[in-house]
């Protein structure tokens, strides 16, 4: 059986603050503005009620490097000797300096080409497609963008590995939905969906 590992993209917390970068909406507006760390925190949450055995990779207290999250996957995958799925939760921006229309939209990734066992890059690009098939289910308020593969640090690991891009934080129909509380139970769901 395929263990679950969920990467919460940019989620080191520290007394409430949240210490890696990531994105955040322009203008935090009630019930729209939202930092990329706390959206991946609440997805992964959901994640592990609805994938049972699943775990979280927490990227700990502070600004752990992507290589060093690589490492640990790694340490992982030698210790279990059991097929791994890594899912890495992320959001999107396009300009980081206020409100956007142009870009938007959920984007899933698998890595470019096989890294150690080919096996593993096979089941990512599965995995990858399943994931990609239930998001285009016309729940979203906005475009599923076609699914590309590319070299991202993260899913650089000798595992099977998924990058799910759920919408962009500058763009206010993507964020409102983000921030929604229906729209986060969505977005994990139809991530459960595609690795079920």
């Amino acid at each position: 059986m395929t263990k679950r590992l969920i990467n919460c993209g940019h989620s080191g917390l520290l007394f409430g603050h949240y210490l890696t970068r990531g994105k955040m909406s322009p203008l935090v507006e009630p019930g729209i503005g939202i930092h990329e760390g706390e959206f991946t925190r609440s997805i992964g949450e959901r994640l592990l009620k609805l994938l049972p055995g699943s775990e979280m990779l927490t990227p700990g207290p502070l600004n752990v490097t992507q290589k060093t999250r690589r490492d640990n996957v790694n340490w992982l995958v030698k210790l279990e000797h059991e097929d791994i799925l890594l899912l890495s939760i992320h959001s999107n921006a396009a300009c980081n300096s206020g409100w956007q229309e142009k870009a938007s939209g959920a984007r899933i990734f698998n890595r470019k080409k096989p890294i150690g066992n080919k096996n593993s890059y096979n089941r990512s690009v599965e995995a990858a497609k399943k994931i990609d098939q239930a998001f285009h289910n016309d729940l979203l308020p906005y475009p599923v963008r076609p699914r590309m593969e590319k070299n991202f640090s993260i899913l650089k690991v000798n595992c099977a590995s998924v990058l799910i891009e759920c919408g962009f934080h500058d763009n206010r129909i993507d964020a409102a939905y983000m921030a929604s509380e229906t729209g986060r139970d969505e977005i994990a769901d139809m991530i459960a969906s595609g690795v079920r």
